[in-house]
């Protein structure tokens, strides 16, 4: 009995794993989802020296997310096509790079300890997503 109990309490877990780690969203999106995880994590420990290092390799993440995504087609291009797709996916680019151009404007605030900069970036940022959000999505 105890065999049983012990085999469906790990076959549950299993499945919960397997749950958890399997995620519909498109490339994309989760290196988006990466990215936003990691700005909100910044946001709470930018201004704290004792996490200097961490804030710096969450930026280093999301630098590289973000050019990586730069590279791929999001699935909200959706059915366009022609220039219209076109049009679409040069503005995405350009969020993209402006969001790049951001984060390492960040990262040397950082580097250089100016915490008033970085807080100015940070709001930037997020002003950003909500721009390129809004108009993209």
């Amino acid at each position: 009995m105890q065999t049983i109990a012990a085999t469906t309490l790990l076959l549950m877990t299993l499945s919960l794993g397997v749950a958890e780690s399997s995620d519909d969203s498109s490339p994309v999106e989760a290196l988006m989802k990466r990215i936003s995880r990691s700005m909100k994590k910044l946001s709470r420990q930018y201004d704290n020296e004792a996490s200097l290092s961490s804030s710096l390799e969450l930026l280093e993440q999301m630098i590289k997310a973000n050019a990586e995504a730069a590279t791929l087609i999001p699935e909200s291009v959706g059915d366009r096509t022609g220039e219209e797709r076109e049009k679409y996916l040069a503005r995405y680019r350009e969020g993209m790079a402006e969001l790049g151009q951001c984060l390492s404007k960040l990262k040397a605030a950082l580097e250089a300890n100016e915490i008033g900069q970085a807080e100015a970036l940070m709001e930037a940022a997020y002003a950003l997503r909500d721009k390129f959000h809004d108009e993209l999505l």
